[in-house]
């Protein structure tokens, strides 16, 4: 690969003097990697199997406490210096160069890179000499910039930081006053690599470039820059000499409060933030505008800009969220004519127009029914479709239309039948089968939803459903004992792990710097679009890099759906989608109360999705949701110091008194799992009151009929989380392989 530097010699002047041109490298001084210039030069092959091992043992239990603990893990790889293979060893300098780089000690971090044997860590070797020429050019160095990244463009120009050292050595230009090499080399990027974060950069750098008598070829420079990263850098810069300038461009104006708006900052005169944005209506601020518009309180306005966004941008990512806003602000009345004006227009997808339905069926509840209908005659193929099918068939069968529901269920398999929406509708198809003594054709139904729905709550039942009909018995809601597995299930080190599919298909640079718990500097190297092809990274990222818990589960839980995985503990999907995170906790904490702590994991993941410091809107507090008056009754009686939003925030504390309120809900309900969950979330007396409406109701149709939608969809979705729980981690087979892998640790 070329770079935009041509005024070097062949390389073949360079085999003939490499011995020379080494020599004056060291009599200058310039720290030049001479071991990596020479093995390239005289070709020498490196087998790539060397370098790809994982961190020794010692090293791996020192950057464990990264990025958490900076501190503590500088102490721990102190203490390793010179204990480790000339491979590890240099993989604790680089990971000491940049911890302290990136805490401003520069001279420190060149130390330690300068040590670094990179023939040791060849996947490392070009960030090296990148990083070093960073630190140079903080400490204006120019020379030594210079040679780093001519040493990178030369000598590694396939690796990832090759982008990165034509960037740098352009701005060295630059900074040096040679503007015709900068200019070429940020031009170069451009053409280059058109759609990366450094051709975003180098765009504003030929804006700052042009002469005092180009400001129209520098405006449509700095234009391309704000539209791409309106938050980025140099944003606020150019937003503040636009408007010293004056005379601002419509284009500009909305550009101006791009930046506003996504920096959060308000305009310095009194102008409105909306009075920027609104210069123009593009496919670039249209929902932002209407965001604005009611921030402001001006409703109306916010109304129509949203409604004419969604017909003139039918195809734009924000029309679903941008119809929600709008039906959200929006009356009955005023949301039928919009969609009915909407439904009208050619340019919306079908998947688009059946997604009004759905958000019809939604708001306008006393109209729900009909909404679902038309969106299952009109559009049978959405993603909608089966959902709306699903409730509808239900309808039926609680109405009593039994025979009109069997009918109407059966056609929606044939058409749905992967759909994870027809286990509900197989299920009650099979215990309509055995209320009618068919139990050959009950065990059909039961048997397709174990077939295309092994990870649903209703295939537990069915498995359950099954075992009666084949002269077993039905355990229902029963919580399985776990005193079994107390002493053998060890958890106390489970961390979210790496992807260990897609880490093995990642760039070896990549990969090093995930195992050293580098995570900024790799995430950095990705891909613009690695979410497609990496989608477990994906919600291992949001996790564990960006703290972003529940987009990381979601993420996880997706490919789940999509990609339907055998329940296997080893699996990316399944271990980021039902983590044994703070297992250690209610393990301890559901067995003092006398219950199998997968039942706490599962409410867990379905209260908070193991956010310790997440409050909802009704003032529950941390992982267990615990509702402040509640907690203090809690604590009083477990003898605990009084509860206050604080302690709630800590996994310990909150897992504790969550434990003993299960606990104490299951004795209550006479050990009947269900009703103690649907307690927890609506209360106790609501539930004893649905008891005595209904004494003798079957428990499945028990749970369908719970009055409250909320209470009915978290029993469910608790324990379909618990028996994924159990399938995954409590089977012997699981539990050995479980114990085995976190014991490695």
């Amino acid at each position: 690969m070329k770079s935009f530097e041509f005024n070097f010699p062949k390389i073949g002047i360079y085999i003939l003097s490499v011995l020379l041109v080494s020599g004056l490298i060291i009599l200058l001084g310039l720290n030049l990697p001479i071991n990596s210039l020479v093995q390239i030069l005289e070709n020498q092959k490196i087998n790539p199997n060397d370098f790809t091992s994982p961190p020794s043992i010692n090293l791996a239990s020192a950057i464990k406490v990264l990025p958490e603990n900076k501190d503590l893990a500088i102490e721990k790889l102190e203490k390793l210096n010179k204990a480790l293979t000339p491979t590890n060893e240099a993989r604790r300098l680089y990971i000491l160069g940049q911890i302290a780089q990136r805490n401003g000690r520069f001279e420190e971090a060149l130390n330690y890179y300068s040590q670094i044997s990179l023939r040791a860590v060849p996947y490392l070797a070009d960030r090296v000499l990148l990083h070093k020429a960073e630190i140079n050019a903080e400490l204006g160095r120019e020379k030594l910039v210079m040679n780093f990244c001519r040493d990178i463009l030369h000598n590694h120009p396939n690796s990832l930081s090759f982008e990165a050292a034509n960037y740098e050595l352009a701005r060295s230009y630059l900074r040096q006053n040679n503007f015709s090499l900068a200019e070429k080399g940020f031009q170069f990027i451009v053409n280059k690599f058109p759609n990366s974060n450094y051709a975003i950069g180098s765009t504003y750098y030929l804006g700052q470039m042009q002469p005092a008598d180009n400001v129209s070829v520098r405006n449509q420079l700095w234009e391309k820059y704000l539209s791409k990263s309106p938050d980025g850098r140099f944003a606020g810069e150019i937003a503040d000499i636009w408007l010293k300038d004056g005379n601002l461009s419509s284009k500009q104006k909305v550009l101006i409060g791009l930046n506003y708006f996504y920096k959060d900052k308000k305009p310095s005169n009194n102008e409105k933030l909306s009075d920027f944005l609104s210069a123009e209506f593009t496919e670039l601020n249209w929902f932002i505008l209407s965001k604005t518009y009611l921030n402001e309180k001006q409703k109306s306005l916010a109304q129509k800009t949203l409604f004419n966004g969604l017909k003139t941008f039918a195809a734009d990512d924000d029309f679903r969220p941008a119809l929600n806003l709008l039906f959200t602000n929006s009356s009955k009345d005023e949301r039928n004519n919009f969609a009915q004006i909407l439904l009208a227009q050619d340019n919306l997808s079908d998947e688009n127009k059946a997604f009004i339905y759905w958000r019809l069926a939604a708001f306008n509840t006393s109209e729900r029914k009909k909404n679902l209908n038309l969106l299952l005659q009109k559009y049978p193929n959405s993603s909608w479709s089966a959902s709306a099918g699903n409730e509808i068939f239900w309808d039926m069968y609680k109405t009593g239309r039994q025979a009109e529901a069997i009918n109407f269920g059966q056609n929606l398999i044939a058409q749905y039948a992967n759909s994870p929406e027809m286990a509900k509708v197989l299920f009650w198809l099979g215990k309509s089968a055995e209320i009618a003594g068919e139990n050959t054709q009950a065990q059909n139904y039961y048997a397709q939803i174990l077939r295309f729905h092994i990870d649903n709550y209703y295939a537990f039942r069915a498995k359950e459903r099954l075992k009666s009909l084949r002269g077993g018995i039905d355990q229902g809601w029963h919580i399985k004992d776990f005193s079994a597995i107390n002493n053998s299930f060890n958890s106390a080190n489970w961390d979210w792990p790496l992807p260990k599919e897609e880490i093995q298909a990642l760039n070896p640079t990549i990969k090093e710097l995930l195992n050293l718990n580098l995570w900024q500097e790799a995430v950095s190297l990705l891909p613009p679009d690695y979410q497609k092809q990496y989608p477990a990274l994906q919600a291992w990222i949001a996790i564990k890099v960006e703290e972003r818990i529940i987009d990381g589960i979601k993420v996880a839980s997706d490919q789940i759906y999509k990609r339907k995985p055998p329940l296997n503990p080893h699996n990316d999907y399944w271990s980021l989608s039902y983590p044994l995170i703070y297992f250690e906790y209610t393990q301890n904490s559901a067995l003092k109360n006398n219950f199998n702590p997968f039942l706490l994991q599962a409410l867990m993941r379905q209260e908070s999705r193991f956010q310790p410091r997440v409050i909802s809107v009704s003032k529950a507090y941390g992982l267990c949701q615990l509702l402040l008056g509640t907690a203090k009754e809690v604590a009083r009686s477990l003898g605990l110091p009084a509860a206050t939003s604080d302690l709630l925030m800590t996994p310990g504390y909150n897992i504790n008194l969550g434990a003993k309120y299960l606990g104490d809900l299951i004795q209550r309900f006479d050990g009947q799992a269900q009703l103690a969950v649907a307690a927890y979330n609506a209360g106790p007396g609501s539930v004893s009151k649905w008891q005595k409406a209904s004494p003798n109701q079957d428990p499945d149709l028990f749970i369908e009929n719970i009055p409250y939608e909320e209470t009915r969809k978290y029993v469910i979705n608790v324990f379909e989380n618990y028996w994924i729980y159990e399938n995954l981690f409590a089977t012997r087979e699981n539990r050995l392989a479980t114990q085995n892998k976190l014991t490695k640790k």
